[in-house]
């Protein structure tokens, strides 16, 4: 019999809770980008400029991630995960599947902010619990699994909503969209247990109140007193902008630039944010460690060359004429943009205390998510003043290059991490 004071260990191990938390952020990803493989025909049939367009697939997201990520961030290290991450799972993909009833702007609007607000709670409570269930020896590698699954997400989304867009039109996309995270968001519930959080909440018992404002304070505490970490997080964002955005557009540029299908446009960049960002996320992992040599000071020189070279090929993007060379290049760079992500958050959550983690992770997410969520909207606006259409070529590549901004603060943060002896472990 198990002890009053130890609560039952799960019945399934830790690599079957991180495969679930990766399936759960695959339908996080995948509800995240919903919008973007159907941008056109909704445009269309709301009869909304780009920038309105970039609105839903960027800052509506965003802006309700942002003002819900602190607090969810803050109860995560508080709170049983495994249950806050199933309910917030089975809330976004409700609200997913409900975005096939709305007629208007405003109703879809709603529901984008309605899944930006559930979605915000689900990397700091999943960070978190991962960093517990592996040693900081193998925290990076399932890290690295873990962030796979945005890959997955949006390669899914983008391989099967094209096809089903045009076929069976843009709202049955969100009514399919949203079923995989309900049975995920259940399955996670009834087979994965907190069992650190429950034992750690027995033994603490006398010490819970206060617990949440001294973590919070020591969270911010550490983001605004380490430089090191304070220029990782300005390099994540700058990422994320471009990033956010290019996976936005992507579909529209096949469709107004190339004259691809919207089957075949889904197709190509489900190949892309699939394989492509997918392969760059498995190997960031090794090959940071490579470029670095063990030597905390070096982590972002991978990181920062694949931002920089993102940037290159961006603009070749914009450029080519060839349906294979766009096809090419789309593979290649979707690589590039898988390679940063991990390893910035491995540096992270390396530098502060198992309590603190969900609280740090969602400071990060906030800047990342919020700012980054603007990148969409930005490359809408960009276009609208250079006459929409297949000006949304240009306005992709320009936007992109902040990308060099993001590669010039992660190597701002090596030299901090030099300076200051920050205990981030080799990724």
């Amino acid at each position: 019999m198990t002890p009053r004071s130890e609560p039952s260990r799960p019945i399934f191990g830790r690599w079957y809770a991180l495969a679930t938390l990766t399936g759960i952020y695959a339908t996080h990803s995948l509800d995240r980008n919903v919008i973007s493989v159907v941008m056109e025909p909704v445009k269309a049939e709301l009869e909304v400029s780009d920038a309105a367009m970039g609105v839903l697939a960027g800052i509506a997201h965003s802006a309700m991630l942002a003002l819900f990520i602190l607090p969810l961030g803050l109860l995560s290290d508080k709170v049983n995960r495994v249950r806050l991450i199933s309910a917030l799972c089975i809330i976004w993909s409700g609200l997913t599947a409900l975005g096939a009833t709305v007629t208007s702007f405003g109703g879809l609007l709603a529901v984008r902010l309605g899944v930006g607000a559930a979605e915000a709670g689900m990397p700091p409570a999943s960070i978190s619990l991962i960093s517990d269930l592996f040693s900081s020896k193998e925290r990076p590698t399932a890290i690295s699994l873990y962030y796979v699954s945005a890959a997955i997400g949006t390669g899914l989304i983008f391989l099967f909503g094209g096809y089903v867009a045009e076929h069976f039109g843009w709202r049955m996309v969100f009514l399919i969209a949203g079923i995989p995270g309900l049975c995920l968001g259940v399955l996670l519930l009834l087979t994965v247990r907190d069992w650190h959080r429950e034992l750690a909440r027995r033994q603490l018992q006398n010490a819970a109140h206060g617990t949440g404002i001294r973590t919070q304070i020591a969270a911010v505490g550490t983001l605004l007193h380490s430089p090191a970490l304070r220029w990782v997080v300005a390099g994540g964002t700058f990422a994320a902008v471009g990033q956010i955005a290019f996976f936005a557009w992507l579909v529209s540029f096949l469709l107004r630039v190339h004259d691809f299908s919207l089957t075949h446009a889904g197709l190509i960049t489900a190949a892309g944010a699939g394989l492509g960002k997918g392969a760059g996320t498995l190997v960031c992992g090794p090959l940071t460690r490579r470029f670095s040599n063990d030597v905390p000071s070096r982590l972002w020189r991978y990181p920062g060359s694949v931002l920089v070279a993102s940037v290159l090929l961006t603009w070749a993007l914009m450029t080519v004429n060839s349906p294979a060379a766009v096809i090419a290049l789309v593979l290649v760079l979707t690589f590039m943009l898988g390679g940063w992500a991990g390893p910035t958050t491995a540096i992270l959550v390396a530098g502060v205390k198992p309590e603190s983690r969900g609280s740090a992770v969602s400071l990060y997410q906030l800047a990342v998510n919020f700012i980054g969520g603007l990148g969409p909207l930005l490359t809408g606006y960009l276009s609208d003043s250079l006459g929409g259409g297949s000006a949304i070529a240009i306005a992709i590549g320009l936007t992109m290059s902040v990308n060099l901004l993001a590669a010039v603060c992660l190597a701002q943060s090596g030299r901090a991490l030099n300076r200051s002896g920050f205990d981030a472990s080799p990724i």
